[in-house]
């Protein structure tokens, strides 16, 4: 019992941002090794069709994400943690809530907001990028005048790190503004123009027309945080 109380434990963080104060993070720890598949019974999750014929790896992730989520479900008084997945894979809140979940390799986290405040949520964590990784990713993610003036920060953190920062930041945007736009947004939507390292925030110039408006700005900052020297987290909530 001990073992199986460790495996499903959620702990709860906070990133924070500048214009909103400390968001709570419910976070769980992978283990693909000992991941059983049998653990969706036993902590009353859902399992979809589209999950249970999937590899182990991905059931462990999607576990994961679903267990973080209902326990930031219950912060809210829903009793039930089932986050159904929508058409584009999206998770499905129940009425008068937001949220957002995300995972790499080792990490799961889930947020949930009241939907009567924020209009979206957005959260994204990330294995930093090694050196192959972001070389073959670099021309997809960003624009010429953000490799420019990433490139003036090599002093301050490893281009590695920032370009997963960036990546990050991006993915949380699209994640906080999809369930509003109801569409594809590529990584040229927002453009990376500074980055306060006291802070922890990354600011950009919103590209995408429609989405500067529903901000009513065409600016935003996303927050992140450095989890240890191989994992990065970015938030954003509009």
């Amino acid at each position: 019992m001990i073992a199986q109380a460790q495996e499903a434990r959620v702990s709860r963080w906070s990133i924070l941002l500048e214009q909103h104060g400390a968001l709570s993070l419910f976070v769980s720890r992978v283990d693909h090794a000992r991941f059983e598949r049998a653990w969706f019974a036993r902590e009353a999750l859902a399992l979809p069709p589209q999950i249970a014929v999937s590899v182990r790896k991905r059931q462990a992730e999607f576990f994961h994400g679903r267990l973080c989520a209902r326990a930031a479900l219950l912060q809210h008084g829903q009793q039930s943690g089932d986050v159904p997945i929508g058409a584009s894979r999206e998770p499905i809140w129940p009425a008068g809530l937001i949220g957002s979940i995300t995972h790499n390799h080792t990490l799961a986290a889930a947020t949930v907001l009241p939907r009567s405040l924020y209009a979206g949520a957005g959260i994204d964590i990330e294995t930093v990028m090694d050196a192959e990784a972001w070389k073959g990713m670099i021309d997809i993610v960003l624009t010429d005048a953000e490799i420019d003036y990433m490139r003036t920060l090599a002093h301050l953190a490893p281009f590695g790190l920032m370009m997963t920062l960036v990546f990050s930041a991006k993915e949380s945007f699209y994640k906080a503004m999809f369930g509003t736009v109801k569409r594809f947004l590529d990584f040229s939507t927002i453009g990376l123009t500074h980055v306060d390292l006291a802070k922890r925030s990354l600011s950009f110039r919103i590209m995408d027309r429609e989405c500067a408006a529903l901000q009513g700005s065409d600016h935003c900052k996303i927050a992140y945080k450095i989890i240890d020297e191989r994992t990065v987290c970015t938030a954003f909530i509009w």
